[in-house]
């Protein structure tokens, strides 16, 4: 059965827009595809670079590890006073290291080394099986010894 009515076949929702001209749907899709990949080749590169400048190698880390379970460093004795700490320490490592910095508390503080036989040590270098006096004039809860290869020893202070 037939209806007969007076409307005129319509091509899509709106066949007024069959009059404008637009881009088409693969041209958009390409131009988006390119700015995708223009971005990625961007990233990838910079990441390779940065990974490159401030990377190390696989051997590097594994030698750095290998260097720093060579520094040993323990506590004889400690004398903490209100103004001062004392620590007698023994490099019981088999390498010798330089103690870069001291840290009481967290903060950094200055430090002087002596010897077993109490002359001044100007280049702060631990020999394998040596006895040094460390001298902080600071007092606090806990030390932190950093060494030049990055090792830290931290040691408990309280009473």
């Amino acid at each position: 059965m037939r209806v007969k009515t007076n409307l005129k076949p319509s091509f899509g929702i709106c066949p007024n827009l069959r009059k404008t001209r637009g881009i088409s749907e693969a041209v958009s899709a390409m131009v988006l595809l390119t700015v995708i990949a223009t971005v990625s080749i961007y990233a990838m590169s910079n990441s390779t670079k940065n990974t490159t400048e401030h990377g190390l190698s696989i051997s590097d880390v594994m030698e750095r590890k290998g260097m720093r379970t060579q520094e040993l460093l323990s506590v004889i004795s400690k004398n903490v006073s209100q103004d001062k700490i004392v620590l007698e320490v023994i490099n019981y490592g088999t390498k010798e290291f330089l103690i870069n910095k001291i840290f009481v508390d967290g903060n950094e503080s200055a430090f002087t080394v002596l010897s077993a036989e109490g002359t001044h040590i100007e280049n702060r270098t631990l020999m394998p099986r040596q006895i040094l006096s460390l001298h902080v004039p600071q007092s606090g809860q806990t030390l932190q010894i950093l060494t030049d290869s990055g090792n830290i020893f931290n040691f408990d202070l309280g009473f």
